[in-house]
């Protein structure tokens, strides 16, 4: 990597306050190595400006994307419970149940958390969870699951939502 654009004290503060190296190098695999000669396994002509740019546009995008994914996330919440209230073939604890009995890792995994907020929470429900309940401890990619035995029991599986909500997942794992 070269520093003809941003020297390598610049390069150093902006590593220690901004980000970290192996996210940076990251960045470095969109770029071409030298295949042979004395340079091979080097980059061919990257600089560090290069790798910085493209560490603040994720940034950026990170910014904008986030608050978009968030809100596909508590759509999902929301659809769900609608659904749920208008079920007459469901009670709200006997999914969570057959939810927990089918990812015996993902129960164990909701059952032990500890954070501020759903450290609490579980703490209270343990063992009785319905579903407006355990949607606010479990993640998205659980929440993915829940929603998927839901729709599974309930909703007509011509519905293309999950699918959706598979992107969205890649989309939020990737920021």
């Amino acid at each position: 990597i070269r520093f003809n654009i941003v020297d390598e004290k610049k390069a150093m503060d902006y590593l220690a306050k901004h980000t970290y190296y192996f996210r940076l190098k990251f960045y470095g695999e969109n770029y071409d190595k030298y295949c042979d000669g004395s340079h091979r396994g080097n980059y061919i002509n990257l600089e560090f400006a290069y790798l910085k740019e493209i560490s603040l546009l994720d940034l950026y995008l990170r910014r904008i994307l986030f608050p978009i994914v968030t809100d596909v996330e508590h759509y999902v919440k929301v659809n769900l419970l609608q659904h749920l209230e208008h079920n007459k073939q469901e009670d709200g604890y006997s999914i969570v149940s057959e939810f927990f009995s089918r990812n015996k890792r993902l129960a164990h995994e909701i059952n032990h958390q500890t954070g501020t907020y759903a450290g609490g929470l579980v703490q209270k429900y343990r063992g009785h969870f319905a579903l407006w309940n355990v949607i606010e401890v479990i993640t998205f990619n659980q929440l993915i699951y829940l929603f998927e035995l839901y729709r599974e029991k309930y909703i007509d599986n011509k519905d293309r939502l999950i699918n959706h909500l598979l992107a969205v997942k890649s989309l939020r794992n990737s920021i």
